[in-house]
């Protein structure tokens, strides 16, 4: 069982990672404390004393022993247990190379939270149609599986001639009883098999990727969520002084899909031939919007690539806010809309034999 909650902690549960609402806290506070002229050990060493989390203490603990023996803090972060987002790593050892480490932690927190709060606003956007989703088959189920199978003699000693729809739903209620384990175990060997081929193979994984990309809507929102993040790194690492390629190669260690990291690596040697940025990124539509290869394009012009960043990602977050807001507008009618067919369809296939029944006994 030790080695099953192993493998399920490699694909990020159980607590593995900390969440980016908890980095934000800590390096938020390190700054804190490393601007008021605090050595950084003691800094640590009062985070731990105020810490009240069992994995936080321990990764505090790890971190003030790798710092004493005289290493990096990002070399510690970078192999810490629980994990620490990578882009924050680098940036931290960019801090500490440059001198500007206190600087930095602070861009980290401001980084982490607006993370976490665009992926909240994604999260918020999906869990309404996955209420609807789950609240339809919920009624469904009971009245296939509970209501309908207590009718059904009544039908049979009567003899009486069932519509289609009530046919329909009876099938599919043998179905489920004789297959059902089948078909559950079935679905459950599906879902570890995606997840083990999504971890195991990276060819996979991108085209799970692409494949998700080019849903309506919800891919579109995936790419603008992709572009707000790497823009805003971006412009954040070059304002830190790092080189160009330097930047792109700790954007694709810290990227979280396959496809967009293998992108930004080929991107960083693309640059290093003395090629611009933009007219890699028009020739991928489908991974960037065409807006991103033009206003690119104006800042290597310029010479503003830091500005021009800055302004893609608030821009693409903007259409993330319009999108998370259609989405609830344009899906809630028609979720009503399905959740009233299904269950008038079964409310339908229960009742109208029993009114049929009820008219010929009357006769």
């Amino acid at each position: 069982m030790k080695k099953i909650f192993r493998k399920l902690g490699g694909f990020g549960f159980f607590g593995t990672q900390l969440s980016l609402r908890e980095q934000a806290y800590f390096t938020s506070r390190l700054s804190f404390l490393v601007g008021a002229e605090i050595s950084l050990t003691q800094s640590l060493e009062m985070l731990l004393a105020q810490s009240r989390k069992e994995k936080e203490k321990k990764m505090l603990r790890n971190i003030i022993s790798d710092v004493l023996k005289g290493n990096f803090l990002s070399t510690s972060l970078m192999h810490s247990s629980p994990k620490f987002n990578n882009l924050a790593v680098q940036i931290i050892k960019t801090g500490e190379m440059t001198g500007t480490l206190c600087a930095n932690l602070q861009h980290v927190s401001i980084e982490l939270k607006k993370r976490q709060l665009l992926w909240q606003k994604i999260i918020g956007a999906l869990f309404y149609p996955l209420c609807i989703g789950v609240a339809t088959i919920g009624v469904t189920g009971m009245i296939t599986l509970y209501i309908l199978p207590k009718i059904t003699p009544i039908f049979s000693s009567l003899n009486a001639k069932l519509p289609l729809s009530t046919r329909i739903l009876l099938g599919f209620h043998k179905v489920l009883v004789e297959y059902g384990i089948y078909l559950a175990i079935m679905f459950i060997i599906m879902i570890f098999a995606t997840i083990f081929c999504f971890k195991k193979y990276k060819k996979f994984r991108i085209q799970f990727e692409l494949f998700c990309l080019k849903i309506p809507l919800f891919g579109t929102m995936l790419q603008y969520y992709e572009v707000t993040q790497t823009f805003r790194t971006l412009g954040l690492l070059l304002k830190s002084n790092v080189p160009l390629k330097d930047a792109l190669q700790n954007i694709s260690f810290s990227c979280m899909g396959a496809v967009y990291k293998k992108e930004y690596l080929i991107l960083s040697e693309f640059v290093t031939k003395g090629m611009p940025m933009s007219r890699f990124l028009a020739t991928k539509p489908v991974l960037f919007p065409l807006m991103v290869s033009q206003m690119l394009s104006v800042g290597e012009s310029s010479g503003n690539l830091v500005e021009v960043s800055t302004y893609i990602s608030e821009y693409f977050e903007r259409e993330i806010d319009e999108i998370i807001k259609k989405l609830g507008s344009s899906l809630e009618p028609i979720l009503m809309v399905v959740m009233g067919v299904i269950v008038g369809f079964v409310a339908i296939s229960v009742i109208t034999p029993i009114y049929e029944i009820t008219q010929n006994i009357k006769k």
